[in-house]
């Protein structure tokens, strides 16, 4: 293909004028094939400055004629009906942000779109009015370029602005060149994406668009060859790390400021991709460059560097979050802390010093060895402390309580890259945050924790399974075990809702019994169960090691593992099982698992853990704040990723959440953070308490008072 010829100069004040936008032209514009000829009836003349392949002329189309009528109607659909995901569609909004502030045609309907979103609410009462992420990142992405007292450009961000306007018509031309899986349309050559960088320059070197800039100091601006579409702007503010003179920079910048031992990953190797990829297919923050520390003290001198760069940075470990927060870090750091997996014993017996890396199935093992134990999560394939900051329930914590009550010191590096000690004696008012909150606070590399003699090394486990026929008499059995939350300390019962094709043509239920003790004592509380002929019964006793891994949340089972699906959870915390409210429940998951085959695999999880240890600690002594909660219930989705999936797990998520929480009345819901999707309100995450959040916000405030930790169910 020859090369294309294009005009030098391409003002983007021409196409938005009267005589090439026409509102008739606007209203009849329209989608075209890439075999098309040009669509020369869209388009009053002039006629496009330039000659176009009929692929690049989908790309020219989409930016010029149809991009205000199709951005501005998709977006307040979604806006104000549809939440969804945003990761799948930030680029079409970032480059409708652009053009909304660049057209002075548009300019009045853009600033009465943005005024009355602005001027009546926050990004936060967006949220809850369930406006969703496509809100937030609107106002995210003009907060930066507009002046809030009349909405106007800001002089001092006229350079970023033209920038970012720049490299946002570029990606979006090369959205409309590449096919949904992110790879080039078998058509599109070399000579096609050549010409749509020199287009995008051309608008960014026209009149109109061209800022002041003093000579010697023009950004360098080098577009990836990746098909790959990612936004420019993020929270906490930050400049694009793509080109390869700026990447060349950071590796200089990190390997000075590391220790010889850690390593730093980008795209393209092998280690970038082992530490970026998750649990959560549709969880994918998006990282410049991955840090594998080997000490504290790199890890601070990571925070000191992105602050410096001002990008965001982020604490991985195994990757299981499903907060959509998490989505909103782009172009950041992965401080990779799994690195950091040391475990060094007290000589008394009674703690251990463990790294901020270690994760369940290590500690259970390591601690096993020497005939100890320690409260874990009831997944060994996750980190210790990802679940122990958020409060961290376990199969154990009948004996031992929460993994957040057993820490007894930590290490922090903080937002400014400060190394504290956090513990009751030092720092006591972050130590309270960092258990319960702890995502908010900093990045621990390394805790004290107690561990204990391992007086119950084999547990006894049974399933039994039954139909829907049984809800109320299986459930009326489990609230007798349960108590009102007085449960023996040797028991846990784990039921879900499932549905299997092989099995049933319709849902049903398993419910496992733990118990840390004898087959012989563990039958006695499974007998009212067993007296229900369940269809099917299994039981089996095993040392306690290899629990995770026989009820499938070891480190090598499928629901550890799922590679390439998505995952959403939305959680209750309840007093007892209301038999109609699971029936609704039931219903209502049936309908999501038996009509989206895509859901198959989802669950609906009913969890009763021992409480009684847990509940004997006063509650405003640590940030968690559900200690009288007795049940966790939640939807699990596990589906395929897409956008239309990502609605249909939010909707379903949504119903079974309100139908477990309408069980209920008179009290408010409590979402363990944990498992919080993220549209779940701060009170509803950490505490309905005002002096709680009181509390909460003053503490963020003094120790990260730019949010750089916000990524994870943030403190506003």
């Amino acid at each position: 293909m020859e090369a294309l010829k294009i005009a030098p100069q391409i003002s983007v004040e021409q196409l938005v004028q009267p005589g090439i936008l026409d509102e008739q032209a606007m209203a009849s514009a329209a989608p075209h094939h890439l075999n098309d000829p040009a669509p020369t009836a869209v388009i009053a003349t002039p006629s496009p400055p330039f000659p176009l392949q009929p692929q690049v002329w989908q790309a020219y189309s989409a930016v010029s004629v149809c991009a205000f009528r199709n951005y501005t109607r998709v977006l307040l659909d979604l806006l104000m009906h549809q939440p969804t995901s945003l990761a799948n569609r930030r680029f079409e909004l970032e480059a409708f942000i652009v053009l909304l502030h660049y057209s002075h045609k548009w300019w009045g309907y853009a600033r009465q779109v943005m005024g009355s979103i602005f001027t009546t609410r926050n990004p936060h009462h967006i949220r809850d009015e369930e406006r969703s992420d496509y809100a937030v990142r609107l106002w995210l992405g003009c907060r930066d370029l507009i002046a809030p007292e009349d909405y106007m450009m800001a002089p001092e961000q006229e350079r970023k602005a033209n920038e970012w306007m720049r490299q946002s018509v570029y990606r979006m031309m090369i959205r409309y060149l590449s096919d949904r899986d992110g790879k080039w349309k078998e058509d599109v050559s070399k000579e096609d994406l050549d010409m749509c960088e020199e287009w995008a320059q051309s608008i960014h070197n026209s009149r109109y668009y061209e800022p002041e800039i003093a000579p010697g100091d023009e950004p360098e601006v080098v577009p990836s060859d990746e098909p790959e579409v990612v936004p420019v702007i993020t929270v906490p503010k930050q400049e694009s790390l793509e080109s390869p003179s700026q990447i060349t920079q950071i590796q200089r910048d990190l390997r000075a400021r590391l220790a010889p031992t850690a390593r730093v990953n980008f795209r393209g190797s092998v280690g970038y991709q082992n530490a970026t990829t998750r649990w959560s297919a549709g969880h994918h923050p998006d990282f410049a460059a991955v840090v594998m520390p080997t000490s504290t003290e790199d890890v601070a001198a990571s925070i000191k560097l992105a602050n410096m760069l001002g990008v965001p940075f982020l604490a991985v470990n195994r990757g299981h979050g499903t907060a959509m927060d998490i989505n909103d870090c782009r172009h950041g750091i992965n401080i990779h802390i799994r690195t950091l997996d040391s475990i060094t014993f007290a000589e008394d017996g009674q703690s251990a010093v463990l790294g901020g890396g270690v994760y369940g199935d290590q500690v259970v093992r390591s601690l096993a060895a020497r005939g100890k134990a320690t409260a874990t999560g009831a997944c060994t394939c996750v980190g210790l402390l990802g679940p122990g900051l958020g409060g961290g329930l376990g199969r154990y914590q009948g004996f031992y309580g929460l993994v957040a009550d057993n820490i007894l010191e930590m290490t922090v590096v903080t937002a400014k890259g400060s190394i504290v000690t956090a513990s009751d004696r030092q720092n006591a008012e972050l130590f309270w945050a960092m258990r319960g909150a702890g995502h908010n606070f900093g990045i621990v590399t390394q805790i004290k924790y107690k561990i204990y003699d391992d007086v119950v090394p084999d547990w006894w486990i049974a399933t039994y399974h039954f139909t829907k026929e049984y809800i109320d008499q299986v459930f009326e059995v489990l609230n007798q075990l349960n108590g009102n939350g007085s449960q023996p300390k040797e028991l846990t019962t784990y039921t879900v809702l499932v549905f299997d094709r092989e099995v049933s043509h319709e849902p049903f239920i398993v419910v496992t019994i733990y118990f840390a003790g004898s087959a012989t004592i563990g039958q006695i509380y499974a007998q009212p169960l067993l007296n229900l002929n369940p269809f099917c019964i299994t039981n089996r006793t095993v040392p306690y090691p290899d629990l995770a891994d026989a009820v499938g949340t070891g480190t090598s089972s499928p629901l550890c593992q799922q590679p390439g699906n998505s995952a959403a959870v939305y959680p209750v915390g309840l007093l007892i099982f209301n038999t109609t409210a699971i029936h609704q429940v039931y219903d209502i998951y049936s309908d999501l698992v038996t009509n989206y085959p895509d859901f198959s695999h989802s669950i609906v999880q009913l969890e009763a853990y021992p409480v009684e240890k847990i509940q004997s600690v006063n509650p405003e002594t640590t940030a968690y704040a559900h200690r009288e909660d007795n049940l966790l219930v939640s939807l699990l989705s596990i589906y395929t990723p897409s956008t239309t999936n990502d609605i249909i797990a939010l909707k379903y998520g949504r119903q079974i959440r309100d139908a477990f929480h309408a069980g209920q009345p008179g009290r408010q819901l409590n979402a363990y953070v944990n498992y919080a999707s993220g549209d779940e309100t701060m009170e509803q995450m950490y505490g309905h308490e005002e002096w709680r959040l009181e509390k909460l916000r003053r503490l963020k405030e003094e120790w990260d008072p730019q949010g750089r930790f916000g990524f994870y169910h943030p403190i506003r």
